[in-house]
């Protein structure tokens, strides 16, 4: 069996400037959304093998609550710059590439790219809100998920935000 959990990054502050997009860090409101996401990673035994998470300052900062809060160990976490802006191409290709004797990962990253992902494996359209997760579980073997996948359960959480 599989498991993918698929998050989007906490709520973020107003870019300034002089700031670059990718060095938004989290709103206040951004950490309390994190801090209920982590709750509910941790009520449901969401625990993963390996954690990849984009490099952009708002998802790190959503990795660190997350693992700070879950009590789950800091070498669970992989930082990837290409998981900034990427797209759903990218994303599958990122996900058939891990190790076939992981069975749960995590993503955080950023939209589209992950409500795009979303979308593909529910096969109907998904937008996440910031701090909302998708997790999907599938019979599979292997980590194709552009190949035939065996759907056991999904579901979605939402920080009480509407999802599409």
């Amino acid at each position: 069996m599989k498991q993918i959990t698929i998050i989007r990054h906490g709520d973020s502050s107003f870019i300034k400037s002089n700031d670059r997009d990718w060095s938004r860090p989290l709103s206040q409101e951004g950490k309390k959304e994190c801090i209920v996401l982590a709750g509910y990673l941790s009520r449901n035994k969401m625990l993963p093998e390996k954690i990849i998470c984009s490099d952009a300052k708002r998802t790190i900062d959503t990795s660190n609550i997350i693992l700070e809060k879950t009590g789950w160990d800091s070498k669970l976490l992989y930082l990837d710059n290409n998981l900034y802006q990427a797209n759903l191409e990218f994303l599958c290709e990122l996900i058939s590439k891990q190790s076939d004797s992981i069975e749960k990962i995590m993503l955080i990253g950023h939209n589209p790219g992950i409500s795009n992902l979303c979308s593909k494996l529910n096969n109907s359209s998904i937008y996440l809100s910031t701090s909302n997760c998708f997790t999907i579980k599938m019979e599979n073997e292997f980590w194709d998920i552009n190949g035939d996948i065996r759907i056991i359960s999904k579901d979605i959480f939402t920080t009480s935000k509407t999802i599409n």
